[in-house]
């Protein structure tokens, strides 16, 4: 339809049908042939039940909205391998595209029993089909420079459509993905997109290699500024771009600095919000930030240079900036990104320390003796901490006015310690993450997803479908005018 009027195709269904939900002009959105299958429930009603998840699907049906035409009950495994491969062979057939086949149980009281993960039921479960494969060939190799010093390359394509998705580059891992494969400048290559979504080379077709084709080496310094790898490699995080004598902005110091500054300000470090990506390249390019600690020196003036961002976002984003000087200890350790300190690490340095002042003054055995931590951890916070340009920097930027409050020990005379709560709906006295948080410090174990062992579930407005399973399986609830009182009766 589009082909036949000249307009512009979409890349794949899902942009089509995104673009077309979000379309503000009704007539457009008309015309477009979006159609539906129901293959599930969001919520119903308790005095309504089914069967079974297959009469559920026949109800649909007779209540004539639209179900997939090829659900199929079978009675035993050996008939789901029979039925996957029948359908894997009509995936072509079909006017619309599959990339595998979800497997269900059908009897309900079974999957309430099972239970939801935090992102999907434990009752289902989807066999995909063998990745779409294609052919094209390696323009160039370049090498990015991830947070830790480590280069990975990846293979500059002709493009090519695969999947409904134009392919340009694919990862490579490592040197020793290339040693594997062979692989060489100007090769032709056949690439898959891996779960149907990430582009990888899986083989050279070495019939058409040249004799011009050349070999991809690793580069020992950096094309920019000609530091050695080794330099980005060390054990202290590149937490600021003074070191870095190069103007490109190609360099491995200022690639290094960008995932650095991105994992500081991301939702379990720092936690600034509207600091996105490509906001944070803007200002590094534009040399707004040259340093973590510049962050926190921005002001209305600093975002003139930007693209995107009218008074009311500049005023949220530094009042987010400001927020984030409050903080646990555990977050700020985490956010600064020493190699194998992880969050649950963090916390446990925190609980030990109770200041970063004392952590600086630790010794190797010191960090030992904290649960979770070993030789080389151990190592790698000794390095960090006891090198006198970071302790500058972090005096500098405790100086600028943070708080960072010591992780709690969890009291075993909780009464809610190693209990299950699930929180839904909006609360009025407390945001939902500040509510988790003090959660956690009682040892509650905050899920997503509710199921028989969930012990509470804590309710606001328009709780939804989760309160109706709560009341469905007996779970206690605990409504938002009653949180307070639950929380103090539960202390101690």
């Amino acid at each position: 339809q589009y082909l036949k009027s000249n307009q512009k195709t979409f890349a794949n269904p899902r942009n089509f049908v995104a673009g077309s939900i979000r379309q503000l002009n009704s007539e457009i959105a008309a015309a477009r042939p979006l159609k539906i299958q129901i293959h599930s429930l969001g919520f119903v009603d308790q005095n309504y039940s089914f069967k079974s998840h297959q009469d559920m699907l026949n109800t649909f049906s007779n209540w004539n909205l639209p179900i997939n035409p090829d659900i199929k009950l079978v009675n035993s495994i050996n008939d789901v391998i029979l039925y996957c491969e029948k359908l894997t062979k009509k995936r072509d057939a079909l006017n619309y595209e599959i990339d595998g086949v979800v497997i269900k149980i059908d009897n309900l009281s079974i999957q309430k029993e099972l239970g939801f993960s935090s992102r999907s039921p434990k009752w289902a479960i989807a066999k995909k089909f063998k990745a779409e494969e294609g052919s094209t060939q390696v323009v160039a190799v370049n090498f990015q420079m991830g947070r830790t010093g480590t280069l990975t390359p990846v293979a500059q394509l002709k493009p090519v459509k695969l999947g409904g998705v134009t392919i340009s580059n694919a990862t490579l891992h490592n040197m020793d993905e290339i040693e594997r494969l062979d692989l060489r400048i100007g090769d032709f290559v056949k690439i898959k997109r891996a779960g149907d979504v990430i582009p990888k080379v899986i083989k050279v077709d070495k019939k058409k290699r040249k004799e011009k084709n050349k070999k991809i080496l690793s580069p020992s310094n950096c094309p920019c500024c000609a530091k050695e790898l080794s330099y980005f490699e060390e054990l202290t995080p590149n937490l600021d771009l003074s070191n870095i004598s190069s103007k490109n902005l190609n360099c491995y110091g200022y690639s290094q600095f960008k995932e650095n500054l991105k994992h500081f300000v991301s939702r379990q470090a720092m936690d600034i919000d509207g600091l996105g990506s490509k906001t944070i390249d803007q200002m590094v390019d534009k040399k707004i930030i040259k340093s973590i600690k510049d962050l926190y020196l921005l002001n209305e003036e600093s975002f003139k240079q930007l693209d995107g961002f009218a008074e009311k976002s500049i005023n949220n984003l530094i009042n987010s900036i400001n927020k984030s000087k409050k903080t646990k200890l555990s977050n700020f350790i985490y956010a600064l990104g020493i190699k194998e300190i992880g969050l649950e690490t963090s916390k446990n340095l925190s609980k030990r320390f109770k200041t970063l002042e004392n952590i600086f003054h630790a010794s190797v055995d010191d960090f030992i003796a904290v649960d979770d931590i070993g030789e080389v951890a151990s190592s790698n916070l000794y390095s960090f901490f006891s090198y006198e340009l970071n302790k500058k920097f972090l005096r500098e930027m405790t100086d600028l006015g943070f708080e960072l409050k010591e992780e709690k020990n969890l009291s075993s005379s909780s009464m809610l310690l190693s209990k299950k709560i699930a929180i839904t709906g909006k609360l009025s006295s407390i945001s939902r993450d500040q509510l988790k948080s003090d959660l956690e410090e009682l040892g509650v174990k905050v899920v997503s997803s509710i199921s028989k062992n969930t012990d509470y579930v804590i309710v606001g407005d328009d709780a939804g479908s989760k309160l109706d399973k709560a009341k469905a399986l007996n779970i206690e609830i605990i409504y938002d005018k009653d949180l307070s009182s639950f929380l103090k009766n539960n202390e101690n």
